[in-house]
C-alpha cells in the first residue's frame, strides 16, 4: 500500500475512534486502537500524530484538544455537534452562481481550495455538480495572468500574517536590480492591481514602507519569530493610496516625467491612466525611475522620455544590458542530474492527503456512523449512498473498502 494510501486510512480511523468515543481520550488510548498507529515506536507515532492533528485542523475537522487537571495528560475528543453543521439549503440556480464565480477566481483568490472543498460538500447528491465542466464554464474561467500553482498558499499564509499582525521573511526578486535577497516585512495588507498582487507593509531592513510583487517571492513565506503577534498595524495606514496607480507610482513621488507618445498609444494612455496627453506629451508623476524605464521600453519605440535626464539615462542602461545579455554564445545547459534512488523510503514525509478525495470520504463515514448510531452495525441499501451523494457503484466499493480498513464499526 501507498504511504499516501497509508496515510489517509490513519486519518480516517482517527477521525471514526473520535466519533465513535463519548469520552476524552489519551494519546496512548489513540495509539493502542486507532489503525496505523499501534506499531509504531513512540517517538514515529509522536511525530506522525501531531502531523496528522495539524493536517486534519486545516481541513476543517474539529479535533478539539485539553490538559486532564489532574493527570497532567493531553485529552483529545471530537463533538458530534461541531462535526455536523446546520444543513444550507440552496437551489440549483444558487449553487451555480457560486461555482461559476469559483471558475471566475481560480488563481485570483487567496481561498479557492476552501471554496471548491465546500461547493463539493454541497453539491454532493445533486446531478450535474459531480460531473466535468461544460464547455460554457470552461469559457468563462479567467486566470491570473501571473498564476502559478505556489500563488494560493503564498497568498494565504500572507493573509495569515497580515491578519495575525505577524512578521514574515522570504527572498524576493527586484526587478529594478536584479537580485535577489531574503526581505524581513510587517505585512499590513495585500491589493490587487492590473492583474497582479502586492503586498504591502514595513521593510525591517529599508526602514520604509514598501510594496512587493507577490510573484516576485522566490521561495517559502515563513514567520519571522515565534510570538503571537510582532507588531501593530499604523493607525493612519490606507491600503486605499496603493491601488489604481501604475507600477512606477507606488510610494512617495520623487518627480515628474515627460514621455513623447503618439497616435494609437496616446489613444491608450489616455484611456488606461486616465490622463490627457497634450501636444503629444504624456506628463506622469514617479517613485521609481526603473519601473517607468521598464514600461518605455515595452512600448517599443513608440515612447521616447524627453524628461527627466535621469530617465533617459536609465532607459539607455536597460537597453545596453538587454544588448549584452543577447550577445555571445549561449550559456551551457547544466547536466541532467542522476535521478537518487533512495534505500529505505520508510521514514520518508508523505505529502498531504488530497482534500477533496478526503471530504467525500469524510462525508461517508459520517454518514455511516450516524446511520449506525449506538449500534455496532446498520443495513440499508447501497443504492441510498449512491443516490445521496451522487457516487458510482464502481466507486462507491473502492470507497467503502477503504472506509472498511480505517474502522471496524459499522
Amino acid at each position: 500500500m501507498s504511504h499516501d494510501t497509508d496515510k489517509l486510512i490513519r486519518q480516517l480511523s482517527l477521525v471514526a475512534f473520535l466519533m465513535a468515543e463519548r469520552r476524552a481520550v489519551t494519546a496512548r488510548d489513540i495509539k493502542g486502537q486507532v489503525e496505523g498507529y499501534q506499531e509504531m515506536s513512540d517517538e514515529a507515532f509522536a511525530r506522525r500524530f501531531y502531523s496528522d492533528r495539524a493536517e486534519l485542523i486545516a481541513l476543517g475537522v474539529p479535533l478539539h484538544s485539553q490538559r486532564d487537571e489532574y493527570t497532567g495528560e493531553e485529552l483529545y475528543n471530537m463533538r458530534s455537534e461541531r462535526y455536523f453543521l446546520p444543513p444550507l439549503e440552496l437551489t440549483d440556480d444558487e449553487l451555480a452562481a457560486l461555482q461559476t464565480c469559483l471558475y471566475l477566481l481560480e488563481g485570483k483568490f487567496a481561498y479557492a481550495e476552501p471554496l471548491r472543498l465546500a461547493l463539493q460538500n454541497l453539491a454532493l447528491g445533486r446531478e450535474g455538480f459531480a460531473e466535468a465542466p461544460t464547455d460554457t464554464a470552461l469559457r468563462v474561467e479567467v486566470l491570473d495572468p501571473e498564476y502559478s500553482v505556489e500563488m494560493q498558499g503564498r497568498l494565504g499564509k500572507l493573509e495569515a500574517a497580515i491578519s495575525k499582525q505577524r512578521t514574515v521573511k522570504f527572498p524576493y526578486w527586484s526587478i529594478s536590480r536584479d537580485e535577489e535577497r531574503e526581505r524581513t516585512v510587517n505585512p499590513y495588507a495585500l491589493f490587487q492591481d492590473g492583474g497582479a498582487w502586492y503586498v504591502v507593509g514595513l521593510d525591517l531592513d529599508a526602514e520604509d514602507e514598501r510594496t512587493f510583487r507577490v510573484s516576485r517571492i522566490r521561495g517559502e513565506i515563513r514567520f519571522a519569530t515565534r510570538r503571537e503577534r510582532d507588531f501593530r498595524l499604523p493607525p493612519d495606514f490606507d491600503v486605499d493610496r496603493y491601488r489604481g496607480r501604475p507600477p512606477w507610482q507606488i510610494g512617495d513621488a520623487a518627480g515628474e516625467a515627460r514621455i513623447e507618445v503618439a497616435g494609437d498609444t496616446a489613444w491608450w494612455v489616455e484611456r488606461t491612466f486616465g490622463t490627457k496627453v497634450e501636444d503629444g506629451v504624456f506628463v506622469t508623476e514617479f517613485s521609481s525611475l526603473p519601473l517607468l524605464a521598464s514600461w518605455v521600453l515595452r512600448q517599443d519605440g513608440r515612447a521616447v522620455p524627453q524628461a527627466p535626464d535621469e530617465l533617459r539615462r536609465e532607459v539607455a542602461r536597460a537597453l545596453r544590458l538587454v544588448r549584452e545579455r543577447h550577445e555571445g554564445a549561449p550559456d551551457t545547459l547544466a547536466a541532467e542530474s542522476a535521478i537518487e534512488v533512495e534505500e529505505d523510503a520508510a521514514d520518508r514525509p508523505t505529502s498531504p492527503v488530497h482534500p477533496e478525495r478526503f471530504a467525500v470520504l469524510q462525508a461517508l463515514l459520517a454518514y455511516l456512523l450516524d446511520r449506525c448510531g449506538e449500534d455496532s452495525q446498520a443495513e440499508f441499501p447501497a443504492q441510498e449512498l449512491v443516490d445521496r451523494f451522487n457516487i458510482p457503484f464502481e466507486s462507491l466499493e473502492e470507497h467503502l473498502s477503504l472506509l472498511n480498513l480505517s474502522t471496524s464499526r459499522c
